[in-house]
Formats: C-alpha cells, structure tokens, sequence
C-alpha cells in the first residue's frame, strides 16, 4: 500500500522534531532523536498508510510540535493514560498514541541512521551484537504415534 511520498514542510521537520525529542530524548547511551536526523524516514514511514491517515497525523503531529516540550509532555501523558480507558472512550487516544509513537520509534530504532561504515548510532548505543549462524542439522528421536486419550473413550 506504499504511495508516493510526500515531503514534510519545514514547520512539518520541527515539529517532528519536538515530538521525538519528548518519545525519544535519549539516554546516556542513545542519542537524541533529533542529533541522528531520523525525521527524514517520515514521509517514507507516513507513505506506507492511508492518505486520510497521514494527513490526520500529519495535523496532529504539526498542533502538538508547536507547542512548548513541557505541554507535549505533559498532553502525551494524559493521552496516554486516557488510552488505557477501556471501549470506545479509550479508542481514539491508542490509535493516536500507536500512530505518533509508531513513526518516532520506526524511525529512530529501525537503524537508518547508518554511516558509511554501515554503524548505526542508536544500535551502536543499545549494544546489541546479533550474528546470525546456520543451524547444525540434529538428529531428531523418531517420533512415536500414540492415540488420543479422548478418542479412545467414545469408542469404548
């Protein structure tokens, strides 16, 4: 379902932004989202949903990014805390909160920020070594058929 993409406006970048720098500030180890440039896999990530769903996150993403951090805290901690509200009350604000953390988050952890080397900088910081080897062919115990307990009392 991927269309053509869909550049981001400078306040779109800024916004953005802001909004990574609150979902994804950073730790000693990790770097801020907005020091590994992640915002420019957004209109690639947004490009992968519906058009009416990238231009409602889009307006959402660009409200909230003009506000000061400490109110998009403390507006993503309500909404947070609003989805965990059960039925229909608590719909709205999961699917928001799953759309702006879902683009943030693909967008920082999905290692895209890779150098010429091929390191990603957020990898790099959760050191995580993943290497991947082939499986040793094992033998496997031959497999024994035993009837089913159940099956056996509605014959008898």
């Amino acid at each position: 379902m991927n269309r053509e993409q869909r550049a981001l406006s400078r306040l779109e970048q800024y916004s953005w932004r802001r909004l990574g720098r609150v979902l994804a500030p950073g730790t000693a180890e990790l770097p801020p989202y907005d020091y590994i440039n992640a915002v420019v896999w957004v209109p690639e990530i947004l490009a992968a949903s519906s058009q009416e769903d990238e231009e409602s996150i889009r307006i959402v993403a660009v409200v909230l990014g003009v506000l000061p951090l400490f109110v998009i805290r403390l507006l993503l901690r309500m909404l947070s805390a609003w989805a965990y509200k059960t039925g229909a009350i608590g719909a709205l604000p999961r699917l928001l909160m799953i759309g702006l953390k879902g683009v943030v988050y693909t967008s920082y952890y999905a290692g895209l920020d890779r150098d010429d080397s091929g390191q990603s900088q957020v990898f790099s910081g959760m050191q995580v070594h993943l290497q991947c080897l082939p499986m040793k062919q094992q033998e496997l115990p031959p497999v024994q058929l035993l009837s089913n307990p159940k099956n056996s009392r509605k014959e008898a």
